[in-house]
């Protein structure tokens, strides 16, 4: 550790500086700064004298043994534990205690400005007086890059509730490089602690009041990161996993949220769903679960946007819901669940397609159908996200449970359609006028498009295809990956439907000027990686799979990598929508845990099923059951406008910044969506999986893995289990080699099946 005029550096990587100035204790409307004069002779601990009491600056630099896997040996990369720490003299009343860290403006080349480059924040602005509060702390870390260089800042997790009144926040500026002519700018990071207010949706202030320390004083600790010569795809995972590792090592010995079996969360759910909510469709053989929630007006269901509608839409898609109806029928012997499943298809198909295209809401009173949703749509307006996402999972359905007539040519017409319709950028329309068939000018050629691209490349890597449609489609996919990669990626640009025509509300292309990013969606980014990781396997172009796997990682900053003290719900696993809202949980993250399952099983890097698992377990945690009530207590107490029924779930939790849970919105976006990833979960891998070539095992249903220890003919595991768990599959990413080894779990009875090389599992009693 290096110290020159008062700063703090790295030792080896002069990249990120502490300054006196930088350490801020803002006494209550006195606006002081403390001033420290580091010591030079030592590099773990500097104390001083100040005017209120004493200040604590510990250091201490993270060797290789520590974080093996993230420092490997590198001299480009560093990891110091940083703590400030106020010892006042007598109880006191602050306004402010905070640090900031200024990335070093002497590693700019080229001119380049920092805020054109890489950079991350949790949340961005709407104004320049706004924070980002600690309600933003799902996968809490800043970063900033440039050329290679940067940093990162992950505060430290704190697991009890702060009872101060102050919150933690961060902050990223840009600052103008003072000691050159050039307009260079470098970033300028704040950690610390405030009271906070909501302003707007969703955003924080300093509520401009003080807090008090007592005797015991105050801290801050944080990870600084710093890193030369690195690509953003690169660091980019090495951070998210640092991230991961950090804040979720105490929850993932846990089986919760999960508190009963996956069959179980099933027979509630779908009970449920189908005693209020199932409506037929246009004949006998058709049917859908409609959009309703339960008013306390007047007690009685009712649809969103028309009475008793069955959506197939970007967010709830009956299509979708079919999987989970027919795979739990099949399971649980439900022949109810398994033909309404087929109903489900059968209402898609009877959608009126024109040129390729298909309205997505379906009105049971008068059997008519509107092209879209009025989120941005109507009935003016076919949706290509809503027809792709439909369409996914229709061949999904038909692929695992049996063929539906005339599913091949209305999904070729679709194929069609935007193979036409592909912009010579490689973008894509959202919307399209349902007379003229021409494009709506919004989000046209943005990342709205990469959900036909996902849909396009499924079929491709399924085998759907003719060999001259194999062609066609190949190009199409990687204009459309390409014009991802060149256009979307480099400003972070992850835009669609959602930002701009929900609950948020943000102009079309909104930039905040202060953290420098654009509003961006969770869901599309979801999109443009899943496209991503399609192009790849129909092309094997590694370029693919390294920007997918960089949008991956960005989704994963959006995971909640711990149970929030703030938050009166067991909220590990879930997701976060957007960076202009405050969601938790919210239900997207079931969907969002089979695109990290996709990539396990393409990069077999094992912390993306890790984190797969963790986010199915908690599409349960808001759902109203019994068995959930510690996991979210708030559940119970309803809304202003809604009652709940046993087997709903809220959308999600704390939307309006505040600790409290949201509305319903359909049982597509929470329980349904919930099961239909459980069940993808399940049959891929079973109850416990065993890597081999990570030599790692893994738990998924009702079941944690605490040890497993590989020898060379036989694994050792130890578990611990819902009380349910009486016997499960386990399952081998190498089924050949699955007979090579003897399982051995104390208390269970292994058996294993040579034709499906899996072993049955069954509690000894």
């Amino acid at each position: 550790m290096k110290y020159n005029n008062g700063q703090l550096f790295i030792d080896k990587l002069q990249i990120a500086s502490l300054s006196a100035n930088g350490i801020c204790v803002d006494l209550q409307s006195s606006g002081n700064r403390t001033q420290i004069k580091f010591d030079k002779s030592t590099d773990k601990r500097c104390e001083i004298s100040c005017n209120i009491g004493k200040m604590i600056l510990n250091k201490k630099h993270l060797m290789d043994s520590e974080y093996p896997n993230f420092l490997e040996n590198n001299n480009n990369i560093e990891i110091m534990k940083i703590r400030l720490e106020l010892q006042p003299n007598k109880i006191c009343n602050l306004m402010d205690f905070s640090i900031r860290l200024d990335l070093s403006a002497d590693c700019i080349a080229d001119k380049k400005t920092a805020k054109e480059s890489f950079h991350w924040i949790p949340a961005i602005k709407s104004d320049e007086a706004d924070i980002i509060g600690d309600h933003f702390f799902r996968s809490p870390v800043v970063i900033s890059t440039y050329n290679g260089k940067g940093a990162a800042l992950i505060p430290e997790p704190e697991y009890q509730k702060d009872y101060t009144g102050a919150s933690k926040y961060l902050d990223l500026k840009y600052r103008k490089d003072q000691s050159t002519n050039s307009k260079s700018t470098f970033a300028s990071i704040t950690y610390g602690k405030k009271r906070l207010r909501v302003s707007g949706h969703v955003y924080f202030q300093s509520e401009n009041k003080s807090f008090q320390v007592d005797e015991t004083g105050i801290d801050l600790s944080f990870y600084l990161i710093v890193f030369d010569n690195f690509s953003q795809t690169e660091i980019l995972p090495k951070i998210t996993s640092f991230v991961w590792d950090l804040y979720s090592k105490t929850y993932e010995k846990s089986i919760l949220p999960q508190v009963i079996l996956f069959n179980k969360y099933a027979l509630y759910g779908n009970g449920m769903a189908m005693q209020y909510l199932w409506q037929k469709g246009s004949t006998a053989n058709s049917g859908g679960i409609c959009l309703t929630t339960l008013r306390r007006e007047d007690g009685v269901i009712r649809g969103r946007e028309y009475p008793d509608d069955i959506w197939f839409h970007a967010w709830f898609n009956n299509m979708r819901t079919a999987m989970e109806l027919a795979w739990f029928g099949s399971t649980e012997n439900n022949i109810k669940w398994m033909k309404r499943a087929k109903d489900i298809a059968r209402l898609l198909l009877s959608a009126p397609q024109k040129n390729g295209l298909f309205p997505t809401i379906y009105i049971p009173q008068n059997d008519s159908w509107v092209a879209s949703s009025a989120h941005g749509g109507g009935k003016d307006l076919y949706s290509l996200p809503d027809c792709s996402w439909a369409a996914i999972w229709l061949r999904k359905y038909t692929n695992e449970f049996g063929e539906i007539a005339k599913t091949d040519e209305f999904l070729k017409r679709l194929r069609d359609f935007i193979c036409k319709n592909q912009d010579s950028s490689g973008g894509l329309p959202c919307w399209v006028d349902v007379n003229d068939f021409k494009a709506d000018m919004r989000l046209n050629n943005t990342s709205a498009g990469a959900l036909a691209l996902w849909f396009i490349g499924e079929e491709m890597i399924g085998g759907n295809l003719s060999v001259k449609e194999q062609e066609i489609n190949k190009i199409v996919l990687q204009k459309g990956s390409n014009f991802i990669i060149d256009n979307v990626i480099p400003q972070q640009k992850f835009e669609d439907f959602e930002l701009y025509y929900s609950c948020s509300p943000n102009t079309i292309g909104y930039y905040d000027k202060n953290t420098c990013m654009f509003a961006q969606n969770s869901l599309a980014l979801q999109w443009c990686t899943e496209a991503l990781r399609v192009t790849y396997l129909a092309t094997k172009d590694k370029k693919y799979l390294e920007w997918g796997t960089f949008c991956l990682n960005i989704l994963c900053l959006y995971q909640q990598a711990w149970s929030n003290p703030n938050l009166d719900f067991y909220s590990f696993g879930g997701f976060g929508a957007m960076n202009t809202d405050g969601e938790w949980n919210d239900a997207r993250q079931a969907q969002f845990a089979e695109t990290l399952s996709n990539y396990y099983d393409v990069t077999e890097d094992f912390i993306y099923l890790r984190k797969a698992i963790a986010a199915t377990r908690a599409g349960f945690a808001l759902m109203v059951i019994d068995e959930n009530k510690d996991v979210c207590p708030k559940n119970y107490q309803g809304t202003g406008v809604q009652f709940e029924v046993h087997g709903s779930s809220a959308e999600n939790y704390g939307h309006t910044g505040e600790d409290k849970r949201s509305y319903q919105s359909g049982f597509h976006w929470g329980t349904g969506s919930a099961l239909v990833t459980a069940a993808a979960m399940k049959k891929k891998y079973g109850d416990i999986w065993i890597d081999l070539g990570n030599k790692k095992a893994i738990g998924i249903d009702g079941i944690v893995v605490n040890e497993a220890c590989f020898n060379d003919s036989s694994i050792f595991i130890d578990i611990s289990t819902l009380e349910d768990v009486k016997e499960f599959e386990l399952k081998f990413s190498d089924k050949s080699k699955a007979d090579d080894y003897v399982i051995k779990i104390e208390s269970y009875l292994t058996m294993y099946y040579e034709n499906s090389r899996t072993y049955k599992i069954k509690k000894i009693t």
